[in-house]
Formats: C-alpha cells, structure tokens, sequence
C-alpha cells in the first residue's frame, strides 16, 4: 500500500513485535498512511476467501477489517479508507452463517447472466448462436456465468458444437466435469448438505429447508431461493448430474 500511495517506508518505526502485527498494521494505517493522504483511498482484495487456506492468519487478519470498518462509522480519518472484498461464496459452506466475518459493509452477489449478457459475450468470443441455442444453454446452465464462459471458451479454442458440450455436459467426461466433481467432493464432506440437496433433487416442486442449509446450498450455486426457504435445483445440469451420482439413475 505504502509504495502505491509512493510514499516513503516507515514499517519500522510503527512496527511493534510487543503488542502485535494486527496492532502494528492498524497504528501504521491510522497514524501514517491515513493522516498522510488528502483523498480516500480503496483497498482491494480479491480472492479473500483463499485466505482461510491458514486459518491461524485469517482469522486476525479479518477480524482487523472487521474493526477498521467499524472505525470508518465513528472516527473521521477511518472515512478516507475505502475496502472492498472480492470472495467466492462457497467460502460459507464450513462456517456459522450468525459468525461470519464477512457480516459487514454492503453484499454485492454477482447474478446469473441474463439472455442479452450471454448473447454479448458470446458477440465477444466471435460466436453466433441461434435463439434456440441461446434458450437450451440458459436451460442447462441457468446463466451461471462461469459455466457460460466456460462454454463459450470451449466452443471458441476446441472448435467443437454446443449440441455435442450438451450431449455430455452433466456427465464425469463432460467440459463441466471438474466444476461437478468439486462440488461433489463438497456435498460428500457435509453430509447435511448432502441430505438437504438430495431432498430438493427428489422433489418436483421447490422445497422448505432450514436457513441456513438453504443459504449455504444457495451459496454453492446449486439452488435458486424462492420466497422464504424454498429452494429448487439452479439449472438442469445440477439436477442430472446429481441425480444420477447420488441415485444411479
């Protein structure tokens, strides 16, 4: 940050091993850099949830946000501090949803494509589709839009047809295999998960779970939130693919 802002380095005179690096860093951000600047400045993280890889620092290090946010409310200088977090959602499948330490600031959830975004990146990658295929791709997919670009990637750079993606889209050689395998490996690690999702396969109308299980299910992208907790299965190739792992059908 200090040599974004060009700005000289003072680590060492803020940096105190006694009370901390947590401590250290929030001194170094509210006595130098802060009080230094005259315009807001916006720290980015993207891909915030890898931090959890080491729990032992994700911890702190989130807690820290945690509190320089709430500064932001309350101490003026706080104010020229801008953060922004940019996270997969599938981060909240182990945790408490009542203690996540992401509880903070405003959620921006990156919807699903619409048919008008899928027509404009498929303009972007050169491919033209007919509006049926546009329609049997929303069917498949239901505007996820990495499986969309993944699809249009395939299309692009392995020449291949969408009718021939289709054909094997929801099975362990298809283009999505490593994304359902993932996925799997999820729903196999939290049994009741596993259990919540295998009722909503099984049903043919949208089904009741509890909250939090819709929640992190809905976090996972394998179900669209209805009103209140009912869920159903987010596109048809969850529901085929999961079907035929979880029934052998």
């Amino acid at each position: 940050v200090t040599r974004k802002l060009q700005l000289e380095s003072k680590l060492n005179e803020y940096w105190d091993e006694d009370i901390g690096s947590i401590e250290s860093c929030t001194l170094y951000f509210q006595e130098y850099l802060l009080s230094i600047i005259d315009n807001p400045i916006v720290l980015a993280i993207d891909e915030v949830d890898y931090i959890f890889q080491s729990p032992e620092i994700a911890n702190d290090f989130l807690s820290m946000l945690h509190s320089w946010y709430g500064e932001t409310k309350e101490v003026k200088l706080w104010q020229k501090l801008r953060i922004v977090l940019v996270k997969s959602t599938e981060v909240y499948i182990a945790m408490n949803i009542n203690k996540s330490p992401f509880n903070m600031g405003i959620a921006i959830d990156l919807s699903p494509f619409t048919l008008e975004q899928i027509q404009e990146l498929a303009h972007r990658y050169q491919i033209e589709l007919l509006p049926q295929e546009q329609n049997q791709l929303m069917r498949l997919v239901g505007g996820h839009p990495y499986l969309i670009n993944t699809t249009f990637y395939h299309i692009k750079c392995h020449h291949v047809s969408l009718e021939s993606l289709i054909k094997t889209a929801a099975t362990d050689t298809g283009i999505y295999s490593n994304h359902l395998h993932q996925h799997l490996q999820h729903l196999q690690q939290y049994p009741e998960l596993k259990t919540a999702f295998e009722q909503v396969l099984r049903a043919i109308t949208p089904v009741e779970l509890q909250q939090a299980l819709a929640f992190k299910l809905k976090s996972m992208g394998l179900v669209v939130q209805l009103e209140g907790n009912l869920v159903m299965p987010s596109c048809d190739l969850y529901r085929r693919y999961f079907y035929n792992a979880f029934f052998g059908i």
